[in-house]
């Protein structure tokens, strides 16, 4: 997640954030919303269930997309082209995100626990995409090959350390109190991750990587396969049998949702592409 976060924040806009963006947001939460309740109450549930859909608590993976939009909408507070304001900016949200853990009342609603423990790494990549922190300054500008090997080695113990006996950290969904893990944990966490996201940046020999590949529709209809082989469960074999079919589905989850057919049409009906395109002409035909 932090590498995911790091990367919206690189080709997030710099300063102002359209309405259509905000839109493209806000459109697919709401519908998702609904739509994924509607799955678990009648196919997962079968009806035993009665439905039920609010909007203040996002159903699972749609906690992203709230999050997302909050980031947008802080990008023109966040805005700088100092590099001295981005270091105390993002130094703020670092000790924001520390905060917040200790705050029991910040969780799952309006995805407030996610969205302040994940922060930094959004705002970092907003600094490093539009130029503002450069990664040829101090330690961040070292490519030897010695230093990849210690910083990797540095990692794999940090999350070694970590993520053994305190994996539920990860999620960042809760305080510390309710996650029953201490402070300095999502601290080891943040120093981890933003040595991860250094190390993937110097072992990407052309930064046109960070371009616009479209892997909403994989991200926003994954969570149904998951949802309904969690009721029809296929993984009864071995191991390794088990493994094999998962990487199948994965591939073929992968091809049907990730091609740009299918793409274009989740894009175009779930991202209310549909819906701007009416504005559009309305608002083409009153100025004629």
């Amino acid at each position: 997640m932090p590498m995911f976060l790091f990367l919206n924040g690189w080709l997030a806009p710099q300063n102002y954030v359209s309405k259509k963006t905000i839109f493209k947001l806000a459109y697919p939460y709401i519908f998702f919303q609904i739509a994924y309740q509607l799955f678990v109450t009648y196919v997962v549930n079968e009806g035993s269930e009665k439905f039920s859909v609010q909007f203040g608590t996002p159903f699972w993976l749609l906690w992203y997309l709230l999050t997302l939009l909050f980031y947008y909408l802080l990008n023109p507070v966040i805005a700088t082209e100092s590099a001295k304001c981005a270091g105390i900016f993002l130094g703020g949200a670092i000790l924001l995100a520390m905060a917040a853990g200790f705050d029991n009342s910040i969780g799952y609603y309006m995805s407030l626990s996610r969205s302040f423990a994940f922060l930094p790494y959004f705002m970092f990549g907003y600094y490093m995409g539009h130029g503002v922190l450069r990664d040829n300054d101090g330690i961040w500008g070292i490519r030897k090959s010695k230093f990849k090997i210690m910083m990797n080695f540095v990692l794999a113990i940090i999350l070694c350390v970590v993520v053994y006996k305190h994996s539920g950290a990860l999620y960042g969904s809760v305080s510390y109190q309710a996650g029953g893990f201490l402070w300095y944990i999502r601290l080891e966490m943040l120093i981890a991750a933003f040595v991860w996201i250094k190390i993937f940046m110097m072992l990407t020999p052309n930064r046109k990587i960070f371009g616009r590949p479209d892997t909403f529709s994989i991200y926003i209809m994954h969570g149904f396969i998951i949802l309904y082989l969690r009721k029809h469960n296929p993984f009864l074999y071995s191991l390794p049998v088990n493994f094999l079919i998962a990487s199948l589905i994965c591939i073929i989850a992968i091809m049907v949702f990730g091609n740009k057919y299918v793409s274009r049409m989740i894009r175009f009906l779930f991202r209310g592409e549909w819906v701007i395109k009416i504005w559009d002409m309305v608002v083409t035909k009153r100025n004629v």
